[in-house]
């Protein structure tokens, strides 16, 4: 039973690929004109950041063909599978998250792609270029999303459970050792 139900397609969903790429400033473009939802806006200052950003920002873009299916196995780890027809220039994933220097993108679970080809769009979103070189000329691959300092609270927990057990190991065995 839904009360209401919005449109879906006026959502953006977590991770896409844009339809379209405008330069300039968002709320502008946004208030002169109409623009998909499946939009991404790159500052200007973006496109200067680096040469990868920069050659991209230069460049036509043309959206690939492309099906993408995201699962969410926690917040901070999502597996994207990409299949894509056709086309070989480089294109713009979005991850519609708070844009952080942490999140890190990777092929098949190899090495992450390089820092140079994350950015913020959209004034808060992460985004990546995916170059042919990037995808090895895989039509059909899957990119991992970690955000990487989440790790190292992991590897606390760990360590800060295995710490408490062994405590209180120790504290029962004195407890038992003393009634005999």
């Amino acid at each position: 039973f839904n009360l209401f139900e919005f449109d879906k397609k006026v959502y953006r969903p977590e991770v896409y690929i844009p339809d379209s790429i405008y330069q300039d400033d968002m709320i502008q473009i946004i208030s002169n004109q109409k623009v998909s939802y499946q939009s991404a806006f790159i500052d200007k200052d973006v496109c200067k950041k680096n040469r990868s950003v920069s050659d991209f920002c230069k460049a036509e873009y043309k959206p690939p063909h492309t099906e993408i299916t995201v699962k969410k196995n926690n917040p901070v780890q999502y597996v994207i599978h990409v299949k894509q027809s056709g086309g070989t220039s480089p294109f713009l994933l979005v991850f519609q998250n708070s844009y952080h220097k942490d999140w890190k993108l990777s092929l098949n679970q190899n090495s992450s792609l390089s820092e140079e080809k994350h950015f913020l769009v959209n004034k808060y979103a992460n985004a990546w270029i995916i170059a042919e070189d990037d995808r090895k000329g895989k039509t059909d691959y899957i990119l991992t999303l970690n955000l990487e300092k989440q790790r190292y609270f992991q590897y606390g927990l760990l360590v800060t459970g295995l710490s408490l057990f062994i405590f209180l190991g120790l504290v029962i065995k004195t407890i038992v050792g003393r009634k005999n």
